[in-house]
């Protein structure tokens, strides 16, 4: 394509554009919102999912030991551990010093142990796992290997919290893609729905423009651009509203939770905001493309 070629289609593009300037409004706007709902759920998800990876950091498999453990059956269990491959590493934390943390951790609980004669807490092994290692299932499985070796009174690893989290980040990914593949749809219906109306409107300079031998290339060109031109304007438009709600929220309510261990939430990163323009240019171009199907099939090279 020489200069005079695009000279033409970025003329074209910005005058098709701009003589619809309330059929245009309505469009961007619409394009907009749905894309601002579009984002909302991406970056629920993306803090949900950090959240669920920070949680898995500090998840921490406890192995309760019984109190006649014997030397040999200690040893027997540090080999299995050693054995497992989820397990990073683990340490053993012996009955007073765990009466030692719970006296410190629970200062106004030390009354509920006075009464009781001598250390009524177990020794234990606290096991972090590897990174890899970290969902329900994996230490779902872990659990239930540790269960069965002597010597072993009980294995915790706070797991119904953490099946919950896990059905949650589970629930809003597929919720994002059912609604997600909606609104893409609505998208492409909405901005093919609006090139048609422009290409019917402009029916007879599209004939001129066939008639004084402008090839079907000329012709589809601006109608992609225009696409393309809507599509990354309403994606644009759609972070900027969802950023300055997020900053707005954020430094509002505050949204940080340290009680629960949670990372403060955080925006999209430039890596997904470049991508998210680029959707919406590419959902631009494929709405603009089905609208010049008709011009394809009438208009020759």
């Amino acid at each position: 394509m020489n200069w005079s070629s695009m000279t033409f289609v970025i003329r074209e593009t910005v005058g098709n554009f701009l003589r619809r300037k309330g059929e245009a409004f309505f469009v961007t706007s619409a394009v907009t919102v749905s894309m601002v709902i579009l984002g909302a759920f991406g970056l629920l998800l993306t803090n949900l999912e950090r959240a669920l990876e920070n949680l898995g950091e500090q998840v921490r498999v406890v192995v309760f030991l019984r109190d006649d453990l014997t030397p040999t059956q200690r040893s027997r269990l540090e080999d299995t551990l050693r054995r497992q491959s989820e397990v990073e590493r683990f340490r053993f934390v012996s009955k007073e010093e765990a009466y030692a943390q719970f006296t410190q951790s629970f200062p106004g609980n030390r009354n509920l142990l006075a009464g009781i004669e001598g250390n009524p807490l177990p020794a234990s092994y606290l096991v972090s796992l590897k990174g890899e290692f970290r969902q329900g299932r994996d230490l779902e499985r872990l659990s239930r290997t540790l269960s069965s070796v002597a010597g072993i009174e009980d294995v915790e690893y706070g797991k119904k919290w953490l099946e919950r989290f896990e059905a949650v980040v589970a629930t809003v990914r597929v919720a994002g893609i059912v609604i997600g593949s909606l609104l893409g749809f609505s998208v492409l219906f909405i901005i093919a729905s609006s090139i048609q109306r422009s290409m019917a409107q402009r029916q007879e300079e599209l004939e001129v423009l066939q008639w004084a031998g402008a090839t079907r290339t000329m012709m589809r060109m601006p109608i992609l651009c225009e696409g393309a031109f809507l599509g990354g304007c309403c994606a644009v438009l759609a972070l900027a509203l969802l950023g300055a709600l997020f900053w707005a929220l954020q430094s509002r309510l505050n949204l940080s939770a340290p009680f629960l261990g949670l990372p403060p939430p955080v925006f999209f990163s430039r890596q997904v905001i470049g991508g998210g323009v680029a959707a919406g240019v590419a959902l631009g171009v494929v709405g603009s493309s089905f609208a010049c199907r008709p011009l394809s099939r009438k208009h020759g090279a």
